[in-house]
């Protein structure tokens, strides 16, 4: 059996890549996925992560066998995957303030892994046991990566609208705290420090 350490890209489950693909021998929960669904779930994860290395079937394989065998990876991947799930709200949340402004080409990002979490025909059909969410999982695990430094900028944003809110004994939501207001002060904080401020 050969092994390497798994792709920076998919290290959402963790372990070592085991290149066997036993999850796709015959009437094996993977055994319907052929090359052209994953084909397809590769341009789609080439869309929303264009620098995302493409996975192949001894991957996907991999994953989905440390959900499905007993032993203490599995509940370490299980909460691995439902960690991910539950970034697609963040993420939805961000493209969807309109306060934050982001970008129509992250927004379409985002909308394009929403589509295919919604959708009935993704590449391993949602209802499968154990493995069901593992390819949405991916997408988002992708998605967020690739948008990451927008991401911890948005909890930036969110931290100092909040605290503008207390301040100003306002409902949340309501203060007309928006991006250009955020990056102000951004860069005044920078200049307090002593610092060149990295936000223009």
């Amino acid at each position: 059996m050969t092994t390497s350490p798994l792709p920076p890209q998919f290290s959402l489950i963790g372990g070592y890549l085991d290149l066997a693909g036993a999850a796709f021998a015959p009437g094996a929960p993977l055994a319907g996925i052929d090359a052209a669904g994953l084909a397809a779930f590769n341009t789609l994860i080439n869309t929303v992560a264009p620098d995302a290395t493409p996975i192949d079937a001894g991957l996907l394989g991999t994953m989905a066998r440390q959900l499905m065998v007993e032993g203490p990876g599995r509940d370490e991947a299980a909460a691995s995957i439902q960690r991910r799930i539950k970034d697609i709200a963040t993420l939805s949340r961000m493209a969807a303030d309109p306060a934050w402004r982001l970008p129509g080409i992250e927004i379409d990002r985002i909308r394009k892994v929403n589509e295919y979490f919604a959708s009935e025909n993704d590449l391993i059909p949602d209802d499968v046991a154990d493995i069901g969410m593992l390819d949405d999982a991916i997408l988002i695990e992708l998605v967020a990566r690739a948008l990451r430094p927008e991401l911890d900028d948005y909890a930036d944003f969110c931290h100092q609208r909040e605290l503008r809110e207390k301040a100003l004994g306002v409902d949340p939501g309501k203060s007309e705290f928006e991006r250009r207001d955020w990056l102000a002060l951004k860069r005044a904080q920078a200049r307090a420090r002593g610092e060149r401020s990295s936000f223009g």
